[in-house]
């Protein structure tokens, strides 16, 4: 399961008795995970991401078809796109987020780019 970009092993997630429901508008399903691993004695770290710093999508090559999807991507220290995240819930709920990719654009990129 993703939290802020990175995976956390769902025995974990079971272990601090979490679910897949957000306590909106408070917190997503991320950011209740982020508190519980806190709350749990967890550090917790965020990956570079292009939600909150644009300018990361440059560093992407161009002839990646990471660089043109509208979604957040994750960044490692070597510079890798490692994660992409279709929305923010807290922003969404709150009618904040912008153009995104729609449920039928990731289908489609998923079928091109991934599962060939």
């Amino acid at each position: 399961m993703h939290v802020l970009g990175c995976l956390v092993d769902f025995q974990l997630f079971r272990q601090l008795n979490l679910d897949f429901l957000p306590r909106l508008p408070q917190y997503d399903v991320g950011d209740r995970v982020t508190v519980a691993l806190r709350e749990a004695g967890y550090g917790v770290f965020a990956c570079r991401n292009t939600l909150w710093d644009a300018e990361l999508v440059h560093a992407i090559p161009p002839s990646s078809p990471l660089r043109l999807l509208n979604v957040d991507r994750s960044i490692d220290d070597e510079g890798h796109v490692i994660f992409l995240h279709l929305g923010r819930g807290i922003r969404k709920s709150f009618g904040e987020s912008g153009a995104g990719t729609t449920p039928e654009e990731w289908v489609n990129f998923a079928e091109e780019h991934l599962l060939s």
